[in-house]
């Protein structure tokens, strides 16, 4: 079982010339910040039902104990680690224990809105399909704000925290222990 799984977005604005989800992890990996053995999915499609599909593909071939989606979230100042997944009436939650894993964080805060879009559609069908058949994955999204030369040196320093001490979890246990 491979402990993680990242993923992130590719720009979906014609005037965009790069996703701070995938500038995030591309500045991870080019400065060696992630644990060696983390699967990279990169640049995925901003749609609604390919998105979800390409991620639970690679979920299958890899095996994960934890996925962790970013996005990016242009109006948030703050690494956004999601609570919740919606879909009508229906709200799906991370059994991550958000607040023990961004102990030690400054940049970084809990949401409850994953928002309406592609963000939030494929945080709902991962925690769905996790619920549903009973994936050992434990699903978790990210929203990430615009970086820029006064934020991404405290941004990336918060992902890396939060990644490491997923990755120390899942790589002990098999499976993520923060649980609620």
């Amino acid at each position: 079982m491979t402990p993680l799984l990242l993923t992130s977005f590719c720009p979906w604005k014609a005037q965009q010339s790069a996703n701070s989800s995938d500038q995030l992890l591309e500045l991870m990996q080019r400065q060696n910040l992630l644990p060696a053995g983390v699967i990279l999915l990169r640049r995925l499609p901003v749609h609604r039902q390919l998105a979800p599909m390409t991620v639970m593909m690679r979920m299958l071939e890899v095996q994960p104990a934890i996925v962790v989606c970013c996005g990016m979230a242009e109006r948030r100042e703050r690494l956004s680690l999601e609570r919740i997944g919606k879909r009508g009436d229906r709200r799906l939650t991370t059994p991550l224990d958000l607040d023990a894993l961004i102990i030690g964080t400054t940049m970084t805060e809990i949401s409850t809105d994953a928002g309406d879009y592609v963000c939030n559609d494929i945080y709902y069908t991962l925690l769905n399909q996790v619920e549903r058949d009973r994936w050992r994955a434990c699903p978790l999204f990210v929203h990430v704000p615009l970086l820029t030369a006064a934020n991404a040196l405290a941004l990336s320093a918060d992902f890396q925290w939060v990644i490491n001490r997923l990755w120390q979890i899942a790589a002990a246990q098999g499976t993520p222990q923060l649980y609620n």
